[in-house]
């Protein structure tokens, strides 16, 4: 795995080559410790577990690059990991634990700058090169080095560097130098970052960061502990709530609750299809009547909003009240033929659906949706997203295409409608003629109320008892 390297070329370079010349050093996560299943017999929590390790393995091939001269350096990552079907989402809590961004160094000038992005802003943050190293008397030999310990006392994230006086340079990976020698290997957390592979007398082309907005280290800091103090919530912090949610499943300190909220569209439009632009020759006034009507249909859809809440063993999917909405025959053309309310159970794995029809509540028992997961993935609202689809029997006996895209970034088996039961969070969700996109989520304290009194009926027996009623 890891490329041996030249130690007896370097050993023969004199000092000056080191101070004349640009150097490059490729550095890896050459060890870790794995994250611990505290809770076995629960699955999110396995699950959980689980996708942070593979996340933790995962950054075993990261690539990153330190260059440098003789007084400026640049260390960042050049090779992310690769988007492995079998391991989706790893990327943004590798990327979170092991950082991300590039680090520059003006020996000369005192200049220390980190370029950052979050929630969609960028930032260079600035601070001073003040490194308060304690050098020890331990030594070791690391890839042929001779290295001496260094610790920071007052950082809790580094545990230790070892440094070598065979390379007088004073740099190091993730913006960290000062030292009288190359750091050839420094502990960060659970990760071992060592040196792989060094190269001298190399052309670099090291470049001053000019990334969004200039920001002192003490303003930025101040500025990541308040919003770590707020609510999460949007697209926009989508990649904050994956990891949020990942990390209060592992440590069982944080709610795993909240409320999903999605937008509904109508797709598959007549005035769209053979039929339609046939009609539009043959009978017009038939086709202007339809167009204006989904033309209604969309506007008003536009004012819903669906939610979805959850806890860690159950949603509950409804439609949320429409106060500006009087008409109630304008209202039923854009709740369309999905109405009433979803209650899904996953210790259970049963979905109810409460549904009033013909002046009577009833609670249909829903059968269970037979998945099949496919290999076509893409984006969506920002997460990456793996197809499952499903055959959906009809009371006329026909079977309707169910398409589904799920995002294991949120590990929530949980959808739109009845459709839960996939490995990761519901994000779009295509039905006959809908289309379901999540557009915001929220972590939050939240209550699931009970589905009341009804007439409890398997979703056979429902359809036949109404035969002219569609779901």
């Amino acid at each position: 795995m890891i490329r041996i390297l030249k130690f007896w070329s370097i050993l023969l370079l004199s000092l000056s080559a080191f101070s004349q010349k640009g150097t490059i050093c490729h550095y890896k996560i050459v060890d870790f410790k794995e994250f611990e299943i505290k809770k076995p017999d629960d699955e999110t929590h396995r699950y959980a577990v689980n996708t942070l390790n593979q996340a933790v393995e995962a950054t075993l091939k990261f690539d990153f690059v330190l260059q440098f001269n003789d007084s400026v350096s640049s260390f960042r990552l050049v090779n992310q990991m690769d988007n492995d079907a079998n391991k989706p989402g790893v990327a943004t809590i590798g990327h979170a634990v092991i950082g991300k961004g590039e680090f520059y160094q003006n020996s000369k000038k005192g200049i220390w700058l980190k370029t950052s992005e979050t929630t969609g802003k960028k930032y260079t943050v600035q601070d001073s090169i003040d490194f308060d190293w304690v050098v020890t008397k331990e030594t070791k030999t690391i890839n042929g080095f001779t290295c001496f310990k260094a610790e920071l006392p007052e950082n809790k994230q580094i545990k230790e560097v070892w440094f070598t006086p065979q390379i007088p340079a004073s740099f190091g990976p993730l913006g960290f130098g000062g030292l009288p020698g190359l750091i050839v290997e420094l502990k960060k957390g659970t990760f071992v970052l060592s040196l792989v592979e060094i190269s001298t007398n190399q052309p670099v082309n090291i470049k001053k960061p000019d990334f969004g907005t200039l920001i002192s280290a003490e303003k930025y800091s101040k500025m990541m502990d308040k919003m770590r103090g707020t609510i999460f919530k949007g697209i926009k912090m989508k990649y904050v709530f994956s990891l949020l949610f990942m990390f209060s499943v592992l440590t069982g300190y944080a709610q795993d609750s909240g409320i999903a909220t999605y937008k509904k569209e109508w797709i598959n439009l007549y005035s769209e299809s053979a039929a339609g632009r046939q009609d539009k020759i043959a009978n017009p006034q038939k086709y202007r009547e339809y167009r204006e009507l989904e033309k209604l249909q969309k506007e008003l859809t536009k004012q819903l909003a669906y939610k979805l809440k959850f806890d860690k063993n159950r949603s509950f999917f409804y439609l949320e009240d429409l106060l500006n909405v009087r008409n109630q025959a304008d209202l039923a053309l854009a709740k369309g033929p999905y109405q009433g309310e979803y209650y899904f159970n996953r210790k259970t794995d049963s979905v109810i659906w409460a549904i009033k029809a013909l002046g009577e509540k009833f609670l249909v028992n829903l059968d269970k949706i037979d998945w099949k997961l496919e290999k076509e993935r893409k984006t969506i609202s920002g997460y990456s997203c793996f197809k499952a689809s499903a055959k959906i029997p009809l009371e006329s006996g026909k079977l309707q295409s169910v398409v589904a895209w799920y995002t294991r970034e949120i590990p929530l088996n949980y959808g739109p409608l009845q459709y839960n039961g996939l490995p990761g969070l519901v994000v779009q969700l295509e039905t006959g003629s809908e289309l379901y996109t999540l557009t915001k989520i929220q972590q939050k304290k939240i209550t699931i109320n009970v589905l009341g009194k009804g007439t409890s009926i398997s979703e056979s027996d429902f359809f036949k008892q109404f035969e002219n009623f569609k779901l």
